[in-house]
Order: structure tokens, then C-alpha cells, then sequence
């Protein structure tokens, strides 16, 4: 996968999300519920990536596992229909990280982090995911108070049938 990355040109960042996503969908699976400094390294190992590089992954990760209670009722109160038990596990991974990197982080734009969990669904889940996770991170964006919030004023829109 680490190659694939890379031959699709993929920056850093966001092949550290990929690799984010993919780290929380074993700990889903695993039942982990905190970060493990040694199953992510091993993690790293098994799909050949550099442990080094993908530092930003972990930081993610720690982030998202340590925020899960809050990460989840944000996702659940704009989940309208959807209980998070019913939600594709790997796009429910890719919520989680969005909507920490939403509330939690200051220095990447609403637009970038909701555009690069439309990006990582398509690359790990598919297109219908991407549209579903950009309806529910667009309502998201305004009430965690972003502060880069006026770039946030392109609004993403996927062909997704009822697009504004």
C-alpha cells in the first residue's frame, strides 16, 4: 500500500491519514481502545511502512483514541437515521479522524480536512462513502468553530445526487 501511495503522488499527510484510518479500523476490529506504541509499529512493519515517517499517524490516531466519547457524540448528533453500530467500520475510522482533526486541530483548514476524508473514502471505502461523509463533516465544520474557518467557505460538493 506504502508504494501505491506513492505512485499515486500522494503527499505525506495524507498518506499518514491512510494509514491513521487504517491503524483505528485494526483497533476497531482488536477491540483497543487506547494507543499501542508497540501494535502500531508492528502495524507499520507489517505493511512495510517506515515507522518514522508515518509519525503524524500515530499523532492522529492517540488524538482520535483519546477523544472517542466526545469524537463519537459529535458523529452521532449529525448522523440523522444512522446509529454509529450501523455505519460502514471503515468510514465510521475516517469520521472519527476528520472530526478530530476538525475540533482538534488549529493549523489545516475545515476544507482540507473534510476534503481529504472524501479522498481517503475513496481510496478505502467508496464513492457513495464519500458523499456521506461530506454531508455529515459540512454540518460538522460550522459548530466546531474551526480556526480557519473563513477558507472554509468553499463548500465541497460531490455528484451525489442531492448536491445543493
Amino acid at each position: 500500500m506504502h508504494a501505491e501511495i506513492r505512485e499515486r503522488g500522494a503527499s505525506a499527510r495524507h498518506a499518514n491519514r491512510i494509514a491513521a484510518v487504517q491503524f483505528l479500523y485494526l483497533c476497531v476490529q482488536r477491540g483497543e481502545k487506547e494507543f499501542s506504541p508497540e501494535l502500531f509499529s508492528d502495524f507499520c512493519q507489517m505493511l512495510a511502512y517506515a515507522p518514522e515517517n508515518f509519525s503524524f499517524a500515530g499523532e492522529l490516531v492517540r488524538g482520535v483514541l483519546g477523544q472517542i466519547p466526545f469524537i463519537d457524540g459529535q458523529i452521532a448528533s449529525q448522523a440523522t437515521h444512522w446509529k454509529l453500530s450501523r455505519m460502514a467500520k471503515v468510514d465510521l475510522c475516517i469520521l472519527r479522524l476528520a472530526v478530530h482533526e476538525l475540533f482538534f486541530s488549529e493549523n489545516v483548514p475545515a476544507v482540507v480536512i473534510i476534503d481529504e476524508a472524501i479522498e481517503v473514502a475513496k481510496a478505502l471505502s467508496s464513492a457513495e462513502s464519500g458523499c456521506f461523509i461530506n454531508g455529515l463533516l459540512d454540518r460538522l465544520k460550522d459548530r466546531a468553530g474551526h480556526p480557519h474557518q473563513a477558507s472554509a467557505a468553499l463548500r465541497l460538493v460531490l455528484p451525489c445526487g442531492n448536491a445543493p
